[in-house]
């Protein structure tokens, strides 16, 4: 519960409480008011071009977030996407480290599933599915997507691959931030 409380509150909800009562684990974060990115997919169409990679940028920092505290979402998609006023926002996601099948691995690659859905309107079916997506962000999908966990980039590292600057004024998570606010 401790690291829930530090995640930090770039591109994802903020949590306002996290502890343990009666044996059974509690969060308690912010309401981010906005529609999904399921909703928004389904209601408006694919995102493209600037939208896109903002979006891409948003929803990455916000798992970099989980991941720099210690979590991982485990249950990461279009529906723990919302589109805020500020920019895309990661909710719902867990309060317990990686464990089973939820790793910072599988929050990368239900990302890379996501960045395809926004684009298409559909998950992805096949590698050629890639072909709609703009470098550096294909590339980044691409990599997201191999088979051998092991081998799956971390989020920060995306993060930095697609704001394209090794080393951005504020950090990382804050200059992941500032270009989400593009997806608006």
């Amino acid at each position: 519960a401790g690291s829930a409380t530090r995640v930090p509150p770039f591109c994802a909800a903020r949590i306002l409480d996290a502890g343990a009562e009666a044996g059974y684990a509690y969060l308690v974060s912010e309401y981010v008011a906005g529609r999904s990115l399921l909703e928004t997919v389904s209601d408006d169409g694919k995102f493209a071009g600037p939208q896109l990679e903002a979006l891409a940028i948003g929803s990455v920092t916000g798992l970099a977030a989980l991941h720099q505290a210690g979590l991982v979402h485990g249950s990461f998609g279009p529906e723990h996407v919302i589109m805020s006023a500020s920019g895309p926002r990661i909710i719902e996601f867990g309060i317990t480290g990686p464990y089973g099948p939820a790793t910072p691995s599988s929050d990368m690659l239900a990302w890379a599933q996501t960045m395809v859905f926004a684009s298409m309107g559909r998950p992805p079916a096949a590698m050629a599915d890639l072909e709609v997506l703009p470098e550096p962000l294909r590339q980044a999908v691409a990599d997201c997507l191999v088979g051998d966990p092991a081998l799956r980039p971390t989020a920060k590292s995306i993060v930095l691959d697609l704001l394209d600057d090794a080393e951005p004024l504020g950090g990382a998570l804050a200059a992941g931030s500032r270009r989400a606010a593009l997806a608006t």
